[in-house]
């Protein structure tokens, strides 16, 4: 499973533990607004609000929901 580790300061990114090659940010309406490649993504210009992770590993993908909170 996933662990989400968000900073302290204004979640300015996350990042999830595990073999995380990709990750992509999608809003609740599955559009696609930003990915990154690695485990950590930069949501600092991100909008509060509430957000589908995917990460894709070695052995497919998973999706998590996320709280963006400014």
């Amino acid at each position: 499973s996933f662990n989400i580790k968000t900073t302290s300061k204004f979640n300015e990114y996350f990042k999830l533990k595990g073999d995380v090659r990709s990750l992509e940010l999608f809003t609740v309406n599955a559009a696609l607004i930003a990915n990154a490649k690695g485990n950590a993504m930069d949501t600092a210009g991100i909008q509060e609000g509430l957000y589908i992770v995917r990460a894709t590993t070695t052995g497919g993908y998973k999706n998590v929901k996320v709280y963006i909170k400014k």
